[in-house]
């Protein structure tokens, strides 16, 4: 007798929710058994809660694990076998499904509002509310396109569940383990940076496997970022989430070995997979054996793009440059130089690139995001010298203002008398 995993004749299961008003229309997800994030909550005082804060550059831990139940200790020894640094992952399923999006807006201490692109709700706990519905809080829908969803929408931030397994380098190639049992863990992020990021080398990463992902190892980090704070233009790093195609040390991954490599963790991802609505049978499975996959070879270039990290978002980057670039001057072997104007920005480009590019848009098309990020970077660089030279210019031009107008300085008093803005103490003189 065949037996399916989902067999046809079998109703699917309908969950009752009364805010619904009914079967509630999310269809059945996997809980993940713990969740890492790029950040974390700061100690409260005085009975306050603390402040969300997100990983530093410097800090000694970089990845969060947030485990309260204590479910994934095994993630846990991993993570402190690597330093808290990074991880080795694989996708269970293939894009976009092991991806999960949502609206939340959240105060110091709760759930305020959730939804998606269909509809907002918000969660009124007015004391009011709460005595006319029975000490229970009410939850309002508001459907897109109303003017309550607007507003919310606005104050709402992208939560954004990356669900993920481990995996491991083996001699045959890699393999997906799963340390705390059969289940799958989840970055938690709100950061259009990561998930854009994550998207990025996962689209280019799948043209060389026609489309399929599950099963390949990625190495998962934080990576810091220079962005722009506020008006004022100050740089700050923001940490966001990268995956890269790199082996273990000692391993040189390239073009002749990436078929092998590649062929080998897709057919393990083929294993775990079970894609919805054409779902196979175990026997069918058993029989069948491993799912035969196609593989491209990408060639040395393409593959130093994939160690890299996958290549620039050109019109993320493009609009960075010209944010920061704007009313930034530039000196280079004696010439002031525009960093808006053309050639002000080819000036810098090819000083950055050593010569090889003066575009921008050329440059962008073939760096790297890790690329993409030390020119911002050294614009950034750049700005902080122009403030500086600013400063010296307006600094010295005061003080000589004030050298050429202040009257002559009377004589110093004699070494027998003290000054009237000086204490005398046992100890010496303790100017004011």
């Amino acid at each position: 007798m065949t037996t399916s995993i989902r067999p046809a004749d079998q109703e699917e299961f309908r969950r009752l929710d009364p805010y619904a008003g009914g079967y509630s229309p999310e269809s059945a997800r996997v809980t993940p058994l713990a969740l890492i994030s790029a950040g974390y909550r700061a100690q409260g005082r005085d009975g306050h809660v603390g402040l969300p804060r997100a990983t530093r550059p410097g800090d000694e831990q970089q990845i969060h694990l947030h485990d309260p139940l204590n479910q994934a200790p095994g993630l846990r020894a991993v993570l402190e076998a690597n330093g808290w640094s990074y991880l080795t992952i694989a996708f269970p399923i293939e894009a976009p499904g092991f991806i999960s999006q949502i609206f939340t807006r959240y105060s110091s201490t709760r759930l305020e509002a959730y939804g998606d692109g269909t509809q907002i709700t918000f969660i009124d706990n007015r004391p009011q509310t709460m005595e006319s519905n029975h000490g229970q809080p009410l939850h309002r829908v508001f459907p897109a396109g109303t003017s309550e969803y607007e507003r919310l929408v606005r104050t709402c931030k992208a939560d954004t569940r990356i669900h993920f397994c481990l995996a491991e380098w083996t001699d045959d190639g890699s393999e997906v383990v799963f340390p705390d049992g059969l289940g799958v863990y989840a970055i938690r992020t709100t950061s259009r940076h990561s998930v854009r990021n994550i998207l990025g080398q996962i689209a280019y990463t799948s043209q060389f496997t026609h489309g399929r992902i599950a099963g390949l190892p990625f190495t998962l980090r934080i990576v810091h970022r220079p962005n722009v704070s506020g008006p004022d233009g100050t740089m700050r790093q923001i940490p966001v989430w990268s995956i890269v195609t790199t082996p273990p040390s000692g391993i040189r991954l390239s073009s002749r070995t990436f078929r092998e490599v590649a062929t080998q963790a897709l057919r393990e991802g083929a294993q775990l997979m079970l894609p919805a609505p054409d779902v196979p049978t175990y026997e069918e499975l058993e029989v069948s054996g491993p799912v035969e996959v196609e593989v491209d070879e990408p060639t040395e270039e393409q593959m130093l793009v994939l160690e890299a990290g996958g290549r620039a978002d050109q019109a993320h980057w493009t609009r960075t440059w010209h944010a920061m670039a704007r009313g930034v001057t530039w000196v280079h072997n004696g010439h002031t130089f525009d960093l808006t104007a053309d050639q002000g920005r080819a000036a810098f480009v090819r000083d950055f690139t050593q010569g090889r590019t003066g575009s921008l848009s050329a440059f962008l098309q073939t760096a790297t995001d890790e690329q993409a990020t030390e020119l911002i970077a050294a614009l950034g660089v750049a700005k902080q010298h122009m403030l500086a030279r600013r400063y010296s210019e307006i600094y010295e031009s005061n003080y000589d203002d004030v050298r050429s107008e202040a009257p002559s300085r009377p004589a110093s008093p004699p070494p027998d008398e003290t000054p009237s803005d000086t204490l005398q103490t046992e100890e010496g003189s303790t100017a004011f």
